[in-house]
């Protein structure tokens, strides 16, 4: 596996933030993101996934990367230069690829959900547009979709791996190393993320799925496993594979934004002040999470992220009107939905509006409207 390394001092003891690759990315191409994480000293390693570019071996549609992944901080955690605390990042195809490391590790040749010790070593995660849940994005409510899935794959010269995607259309064991085992995955999650998404984007419905179902489970009172409320409410079709819950380092540390356009951060649609919350997240936030993350670990204490981001959602209200009317604006929220108060409106038959409401009628009669 093709990993490039930038650090500042060869004997110095740093930490690092870990980036995987799909797309191609030389030396040049990382050259901003090593840089920003040099800035701040941290280490930085960008890693081309397994028959992508550099690295060797077979292209797997993110079926290997799990495994990989274990070996990759294995060999750090061996490095003079490592303090043996970590942060991943990744945006779009390489986001997917950190979401599935956690929850698609195979023993020899099948799969086995089991908590993997070199994954400690990971202290929190900045995920932007990608997602678990990668059957579900193939097969949405059950209909490849092809410009998406076999689009991309020829666009990045793997078109030889359409087939193998269409022959496993219903949901198994090739699945596992990608989404996990359908119902109990969520709790090999155990530390503090921000997932960001998009409205409009190819990923919007599972990975915001993928965020509430890592933040926030409860166990079933009459038993049959667990259920996440905040899912049921979105989701009501989904729930069935929401069935684990959450570790301690995750529950209620996972961080949900939401722009309008995902990948498509602004297209032909004007959306007013739509990278807010990006420019936040990067500018901002990132910085300060991965900080306050290591700071904690070297002092053998939870991360809280609530001490870095005060909310646990913002989102891009999407509207007709400008700004301050029906919509476009941002807004920070304790849920999703938000918590809502609900006011009972009445049939106004004393007057002759025939309006609604607020005040219970004092008497009774008949009105046509």
């Amino acid at each position: 596996m093709q990993v490039h390394v930038v650090h500042t001092c060869a004997h110095a003891k740093t930490h690092k933030t870990l980036q995987k690759k799909k797309k191609k990315k030389n030396k040049d191409g990382l050259s901003g993101d090593a840089a920003t994480a040099i800035s701040y000293g941290y280490a930085y390693l960008g890693q081309d996934v397994r028959g992508r570019y550099l690295s060797n071996g077979s292209y797997s549609f993110w079926r290997t990367d799990g495994n990989d992944t274990i070996d990759t901080i294995a060999w750090l955690l061996q490095q003079t230069w490592s303090d043996s605390l970590m942060g991943v990042q990744g945006v779009s195809a390489d986001a997917i690829a950190h979401y599935v490391d956690f929850a698609g590790v195979m023993t020899d040749t099948l799969y086995e959900k089991y908590f993997v010790p070199e994954f400690k070593a990971i202290q929190t995660a900045v995920l932007l547009v990608g997602t678990n849940m990668l059957h579900e994005t193939c097969y949405q409510g059950g209909a490849y979709v092809e410009s998406l899935i076999s689009g991309w794959l020829t666009e990045i010269g793997e078109a030889s791996y359409i087939d193998t995607v269409l022959e496993n259309e219903p949901f198994g064991p090739y699945w596992y190393p990608i989404n996990g085992d359908f119902q109990s995955k969520w709790d090999l999650f155990d530390f503090p993320m921000v997932h960001f998404a998009g409205w409009y984007d190819i990923f919007s419905t599972t990975q915001i799925q993928v965020a509430l179902a890592i933040n926030e489970t409860e166990k079933n009172e009459g038993g049959g496993g667990y259920k996440d409320i905040r899912i049921r409410i979105l989701f009501p079709i989904t729930t069935y594979f929401l069935k684990s819950e959450s570790s301690e380092g995750a529950k209620g540390q996972q961080i949900l934004m939401i722009d309008a356009g995902g990948h498509c951060e602004q297209g032909a649609i004007n959306w007013p002040n739509n990278s807010y919350g990006l420019d936040l997240l990067l500018d901002t936030l990132l910085p300060e999470i991965y900080a306050g993350a290591f700071e904690s670990a070297k002092h053998n204490v939870p991360f809280d992220i609530h001490s870095v981001i005060p909310w646990n959602v913002l989102f891009y209200m999407l509207g007709p009107g400008g700004l301050g009317s029906e919509g476009n604006y941002w807004i920070a929220a304790e849920s999703l939905p938000p918590v809502t108060s609900y006011l009972t409106y009445y049939l106004d038959g004393s007057g002759s509006s025939g309006a609604l409401n607020l005040d219970l009628p004092q008497g009774s009669g008949t009105k046509q409207y």
